[in-house]
């Protein structure tokens, strides 16, 4: 771990996860190749993770230890997806976003993202894995040396996936809606540049996200 957390290659960390087992079963090289090879197989599938590294060659297993990745796997993606790593689920890919169902006691509610000379105009709301921008929404052509490495591998996954394609010399487009990890990354990949987007987004009555949250969390405490 000492290497990874200090390898220059690996400046755009955010965070990391860290997968464990007992000594009951531990992860022997064989089943950590294979571990590393099926994960990174589901991340390319679902979409939703740009993957830096070759495909792996994973080693071969006998029948117990098969059996026991088998469960080891479906135990840690469960465990992930709580943690909030979204990259492995196939219901969380690119794709359009799901409209309230009609009679919905809490319709989504809808916050936008605009910048000068409307190079930005976009619109999007939460969601359980994070923050989706609508279809159609338009994004900052341009991007600048402040753009984190992360948000623009994103974007540029997006450009060749062609979820984003070019609007005019100024401007992107959104052909679909897509579900970000969180509403920072969101309101970088469209502005060109890194910013906090809890202090970004804004609803229709012109709160931010971060004062939205902070008055359903206080409505909460206060209404239990």
């Amino acid at each position: 771990m000492d290497t990874y957390q200090t390898a220059k290659a690996k400046d755009f960390w955010n965070y990391t996860f860290v997968l464990t087992s007992t000594r009951d079963h531990p992860l022997s090289t064989a089943i950590t190749s294979r571990l590393e090879a099926d994960l990174i197989k589901l991340a390319l599938e679902f979409g939703r993770a740009v993957i830096n590294v070759n495909q792996p060659r994973p080693l071969a297993l006998d029948g117990s230890d098969t059996r026991f990745l088998g469960e080891y796997l479906k135990h840690a993606l469960a465990i992930l997806l709580l943690q909030g790593a979204p990259y492995f689920d196939e219901q969380l890919g690119v794709h359009p976003a799901p409209h309230p169902q009609s009679g919905s006691d809490s319709p989504r509610r809808v916050y936008h993202l605009s910048a000068k000379a409307k190079l930005t105009i976009a619109s999007g709301h939460e969601s359980p894995h994070g923050f989706t921008v609508l279809e159609g929404s338009l994004a900052r052509r341009k991007v600048t040396d402040s753009m984190s490495k992360a948000s623009r591998r994103l974007r540029e996954q997006l450009l060749e996936e062609k979820v984003l394609v070019v609007e005019d010399h100024e401007r992107l487009r959104l052909t679909q809606a897509y579900t970000f990890t969180h509403p920072s990354p969101a309101a970088s990949v469209m502005l060109g540049y890194s910013v906090n987007g809890v202090d970004r987004w804004k609803d229709e009555g012109g709160r931010f996200l971060a004062a939205v949250r902070k008055a359903e969390t206080r409505e909460a405490a206060e209404n239990p």
